[in-house]
């Protein structure tokens, strides 16, 4: 998105995909301390979760080198130097920018998901999500196969699709649908497993009708 050159604000909030203080789940002042948490926007929580969990492990038993903590915080900064580089995350993150991007005339080209600049633009989070997650997976040797850091293959580019998709049947509900439509309605085939392919399972009718019987626990087995 084009709004000249602003100046970064002097106080930047957290990114994206890692805290300032943290390496891949270490304390970076303190090692010893160890934190299981997701980033502030993750591919999938209990994914990210369980490749942090596995990096922890690789630290503790020898399989990763727990780095310097000059080299963590020079790590740090680079990713979220990038992050500042694709404009969704960095009006998030820099209030200035913000500020901008708020002066953008109505109708602007970015919000129309389908102009070739949005789609563009929309597929550049996703990438670097998944990017950042895929490097992680290499590096405490994680039981499922992203790409890397700099090039993601079949999978992760379908992992890309899917957090696309799961962005656009939020926001893009059509006027003529919004009395009924939520994103549990949108085509289930969009989403499906990165290890079968099996595509997920649509509901049997429009989220707010779903009922069961009288007496019964709401489930996938009872929805009616």
């Amino acid at each position: 998105i084009s709004v000249g050159n602003p100046s970064p604000s002097k106080k930047l909030r957290v990114g994206a995909t890692c805290y300032p203080d943290l390496y891949r789940g270490l304390l970076i002042d303190n090692p010893s301390m160890m934190y299981i948490i997701e980033p502030y926007e993750p591919v999938s929580a209990f994914l990210n979760l369980d490749v942090t969990a596995h990096s922890l492990l690789a630290f503790l038993t020898g399989g990763a080198e727990i780095p310097k903590e000059k080299d963590m915080l020079k790590a740090n900064q680079k990713q979220l130097e990038e992050e500042m580089q694709i404009p969704w995350f960095r009006l998030a993150i820099d209030p200035a920018y913000r500020a901008e991007i708020d002066e953008l005339p109505e109708g602007h080209w970015s919000e129309n998901a389908d102009d070739e600049r949005a789609i563009s633009l929309n597929l550049m989070p996703g990438e670097f999500l998944v990017r950042t997650l895929a490097r992680d997976m290499k590096a405490c040797k994680y039981p499922l196969d992203l790409g890397d850091g700099k090039k993601l293959n079949k999978k992760g580019e379908a992992c890309v699709k899917m957090i696309v998709a799961s962005g656009n049947a939020r926001s893009r509900i059509s006027p003529e649908d919004k009395a009924w439509k939520t994103f549990r309605d949108v085509d289930p085939s969009q989403f499906a497993s990165l290890h079968t392919g099996t595509p997920a399972c649509a509901l049997p009718g429009h989220f707010m009708d779903v009922k069961c019987d009288k007496g019964e626990k709401l489930t996938v087995a009872t929805m009616k």
